[in-house]
């Protein structure tokens, strides 16, 4: 999905009454955030990692843009498409967590460090930590079932590329301060959970659910199937099956044929991957590219498969 879908996404999110954020589940669920950074990163960088944490209102995109220095940003979404959290990490974080696992020494992050590939890809290491941080908690800790379920986008390495679009919307910034081995990151990571995701996990005292809901955008359909078009999905191409029973197969050796039908080779089945088992959608016969093997289509691929995405 890109920067640019993922901000009509932003854009369209609804808003919702709430009541005022339950100190106690919040103030929760933010430490339990804090102890589960700690121990991903401690077991990843192979070093004691303390992360204390502090959650505070905020606006955005107001607060994006008045940070000063370099960000990376990831947005954080859930299992309609709607935005839940924008996380916001320091590519000078980045940096020494690159240099550690290249084999050197940890530091304390430097001003110079800029927002360069690799750091950009160790940033999107620490999302992935963050999601699955994140999913152990609210399973744990959201008031309501089934709990939310996130996933991540690819970042931004500019707030305009990040917000693009944009309309201001109210969050709780959870900021994450790292220190380890006498070293400090003050501000490694910064959450901006929304307040509709904050309800979507019964956080707030007085949330009714489920209150983050898909954007009720006329083109949301065409949208939604855009996006599942570009979807990778696995194809296996079946030669032919033979039937046997336990007795033959536990007697099998190394060595041994299986006899396949005679049309086994023009009659090919493709089949897709699906919840309810492998689908075919259409046949084959063997062929060749140049040097290559490969599977010619004989008949189109199934529309009503198409059709059902």
């Amino acid at each position: 999905m890109s920067s640019s879908q993922a901000s009509v996404l932003a854009r369209k999110i609804e808003s919702a009454k709430r009541g005022a954020p339950s100190a106690s589940g919040l103030s929760k669920f933010t430490s339990a955030v804090g102890k589960s950074f700690e121990e991903a990163m401690s077991s990843l960088l192979g070093e004691t990692v303390e992360a204390s944490t502090d959650c505070a209102n905020a606006a955005l995109p107001e607060a994006i843009i008045s940070e000063a220095g370099q960000r990376i940003y990831y947005w954080l979404l859930g299992d309609n498409g709607a935005p839940c959290a924008l996380a916001v990490l320091s590519p000078a974080f980045g940096a020494v967590l690159s240099e550690r696992l290249l084999g050197g020494d940890l530091r304390a992050p430097g001003e110079e460090d800029t927002s360069t590939l690799l750091e950009f890809q160790m940033a999107g290491v620490v999302a992935d930590l963050l999601l699955k941080t994140l999913s152990k908690v609210l399973e744990k800790q959201a008031q309501v079932l089934p709990a939310p379920v996130l996933s991540a986008k690819r970042g931004a390495r500019t707030p305009a590329e990040a917000l693009s679009g944009f309309e201001p919307v109210e969050t709780n910034c959870v900021t994450l301060r790292v220190s380890y081995d006498g070293n400090d990151a003050p501000r490694a990571v910064r959450l901006y959970f929304t307040d509709a995701f904050i309800d979507s996990a019964g956080l707030h005292a007085d949330s009714r659910v489920p209150l983050l809901s898909a954007p009720k955008d006329p083109n949301w359909p065409k949208k939604m199937r855009r996006n599942i078009l570009n979807t990778e999905i696995s194809l296996s191409a079946v030669l032919g099956r033979v039937k046997t029973n336990v007795g033959a197969l536990s007697r099998l050796e190394v060595g041994q044929v299986f006899d396949l039908d005679p049309d086994a080779l023009s009659g090919i089945e493709i089949s897709a991957s699906t919840d309810e088992g492998p689908a075919v959608i259409a046949r084959a016969r063997l062929g060749a590219v140049q040097s290559n093997k490969a599977v010619k289509l004989t008949t189109p691929i199934d529309a009503d498969f198409i059709a059902g995405l």
